[in-house]
């Protein structure tokens, strides 16, 4: 029997829905499919692009909703993890869903609940039902972790989209590049063409392979194929690259015959689109950028992006993260930069002690030291800030998210 969630408020309900995302990741599709039949099967009343990829899909998915957007569609958009408010994983348009409606719909979700769902099984019904009650013209939809035995991967949709293949979430997906490929491509559909971005060659034949057995059209995309003369709001290179495989995404959408999206659609609508915590900049003076680079892949980037930007600036970094994540590879792809690290770490059961982060550091960081709390590190920072320096919060969403509502409370 599934222990059943309080709905006394909205505060109460997440709270209580976030105790079974600790250590609770359960991968397979018989609940979830179960339980969306039992609600009338919502995920089969609307159409959907699937994304999935250790990096850039959730930049990647908020492109193409844009696009979408701009072309005068009704778009629903599935992402995680959020920042601040668990709100902001379910939005229609620009619109994020009302914690008034999570509760109504919660209410609906808990009612048929026969197994105990995991904190993501439980997200992704409530983002079905919504979408199917909004009667949206496409839901964007991206994995949580994995793809082949994802919650999201009920849905059967006009593209899938693989971005990127890196190593992260070891323990569920595999130890070799191989193995996390064989995993994301578990998104690729009988028939139902498939994009991907730049992968490497032992992975891409992976997919291939996947692709060629389910008789799916591939198409990889190129950074090349970005116009030249369009603009794109995300900063950093590698935005380039998910833009592109947007692009290639609405060419096959095009071809699909239900949806037309005009060349100057796609344009407006990659240079207006807002993805927070992806080198997000909350300061110029003194320059502060957010970033939840959580895996070695992602803090690459980040590397890459502040080795163009810094000009010799002192860099400062606040860091923390989660117990699953591969701590010591993080820091040191970063270190080489960074004159000071606060190692930080937010009230939550899988976040990494602090000592511990120092310790693993100790012989490859210039100068560290521990500050319990994101608040409390941030502030302790820009009490000795130069307006010269760089200020660099990284390493988990979770981070990210405390430092965001602290810097939109104070209005650095």
């Amino acid at each position: 029997m599934s222990e059943k969630i309080p709905l006394e408020s909205y505060e109460f309900f997440t709270r209580h829905l976030g105790d079974r995302e600790y250590f609770g990741q359960k991968l397979g599709l018989e609940r979830i499919s179960k339980i969306l039949e039992r609600l009338g099967s919502p995920e089969k009343k609307f159409s959907s692009v699937h994304i999935a990829g250790t990096n850039g899909k959730g930049s990647t998915a908020a492109l193409l909703a844009s696009v979408l957007s701009q072309a005068g569609f009704k778009v629903g958009l599935y992402t995680s993890p959020h920042l601040e408010d668990f709100c902001e994983r379910i939005r229609i348009g620009d619109e994020l869903v009302s914690s008034e409606k999570v509760l109504k719909l919660a209410q609906q979700v808990r009612d048929s609940e026969q197994d105990t769902l995991t904190f993501f099984e439980f997200t992704t019904v409530i983002a079905f039902l919504y979408f199917a009650e909004q009667s949206v013209d496409m839901a964007v939809v991206e994995t949580g972790l994995g793809g082949r035995l994802d919650a999201t991967n009920v849905i059967h949709p006009l593209v899938s989209v693989i971005t990127s293949i890196s190593y992260d979430h070891r323990a569920f997906l595999g130890n070799s590049l191989q193995e996390i490929a064989r995993e994301k491509a578990g998104i690729i559909k009988t028939g139902i063409p498939v994009v991907v971005g730049k992968l490497p060659e032992e992975v891409l034949r992976v997919i291939q392979d996947e692709a060629k057995s389910k008789n799916s059209f591939l198409m990889t995309a190129h950074s090349e194929n970005f116009p030249s003369d369009w603009t794109l709001s995300l900063e950093g290179d590698h935005q380039i690259l998910n833009a592109s495989v947007v692009i290639e995404a609405v060419r096959l959408l095009n071809q699909s015959g239900d949806f037309k999206i005009c060349s100057e659609d796609v344009k407006k609508g990659l240079a207006h689109v807002v993805w927070p915590g992806r080198l997000e900049t909350v300061s110029e003076k003194p320059w502060i950028l957010l970033d939840g680079a959580h895996n070695v892949e992602a803090m690459k980037i980040v590397k890459e992006y502040l080795e163009k930007k810094l000009q010799g600036r002192r860099l400062i970094v606040i860091f923390g993260d989660m117990l699953d994540k591969d701590h010591e590879e993080l820091l040191k792809e970063i270190a080489p930069l960074v004159d000071q690290f606060i190692f930080t770490a937010v009230e939550n059961k899988r976040a990494t002690p602090v000592e511990f982060l120092q310790k693993i550091s100790e012989n490859f960081v210039k100068a560290s030291s521990c500050v319990i709390g994101v608040q409390q590190a941030i502030e302790s920072v820009l009490k000795s800030l130069d307006p010269k320096d760089v200020l660099l919060i990284t390493g988990s969403f979770f981070i990210v998210g405390e430092a965001r509502s602290w810097f939109q409370k104070k209005k650095v």
